[in-house]
């Protein structure tokens, strides 16, 4: 579990931003370690929204935030930057994974298709709002994710935190309705080109999480579930 540890400077008074992210691990979801925090070595304003995926083709696991570079009063827009690590101890160098002159993006989430990645994010830009989509055919490096994002997914209403969960033959892009305190939901099948807005039908009205905000859904055996439900007095 990858977490934003820092405050939120227009909801919380005398904020100070921090610069790294939480970490916790657990065998069953119901105990958990001790939580740590890892330092992002970059002069960035905040290290917002992390997320981890595991890269089967170098066994190490990408950590993936979102960070505008420190140029007080003016900070530059959000990047989306990440780091590798294979034991959560040691990490490479913060790198720029995803990044367009002037645009701000946030919120970054990746879907491996086998033969390319989906990537999903933010646009922050007034009057947007909106998660767009765009592939790639590499994780990282100086080939991957050079173009530019596809046109809206979602439609006029606030979103973001997308998070992917394929299940059944489609794919799910759960995201965060935050204007209107709700979830929203897209589906597509796991064919065709998964970066284009036609391949995605709103589902928002049929998502029922009371009270989940920016979560991230996976899929766990039922005894998984029971015990995390258990845990939790429901």
């Amino acid at each position: 579990l990858v977490w934003t540890t820092s405050c939120v400077p227009w909801a919380e008074a005398n904020c100070v931003q921090d610069r790294g992210l939480g970490h916790a691990t657990s065998r069953d979801l119901v105990t958990w370690s001790e939580p740590a925090y890892i330092t992002v070595d970059l002069n960035v304003e905040h290290v917002w929204a992390p997320e981890t995926f595991h890269d089967a083709k170098s066994g190490q696991t990408m950590i993936f935030w979102s960070s505008p570079v420190d140029l007080t009063p003016n900070p530059d827009p959000h990047d989306i930057y990440y780091v590798l690590t294979s034991d959560f101890e040691t990490f490479t160098e913060p790198a720029i994974l995803y990044s367009r002159p002037g645009r701000n993006f946030i919120d970054a989430t990746i879907y491996d298709r086998g033969d390319e990645y989906l990537m999903v994010i933010k646009d922050e830009a007034d009057g947007q709002k909106n998660l767009r989509a765009l592939v790639s055919p590499h994780l990282y490096g100086p080939d991957a994710w050079t173009v530019d994002p596809s046109a809206p997914l979602t439609g006029s209403y606030a979103a973001e935190g997308p998070s992917f969960l394929e299940r059944d033959g489609s794919l799910f892009i759960y995201f965060d309705k935050y204007g209107e305190g709700a979830y929203g939901a897209l589906e597509a099948t796991t064919t065709g080109a998964l970066d284009s807005p036609a391949a995605w039908n709103d589902i928002s009205d049929s998502v029922f999480f009371p009270g989940v905000r920016h979560g991230t859904p996976i899929e766990v055996p039922w005894e998984v579930f029971e015990a995390v439900a258990t845990k939790a007095g429901e």
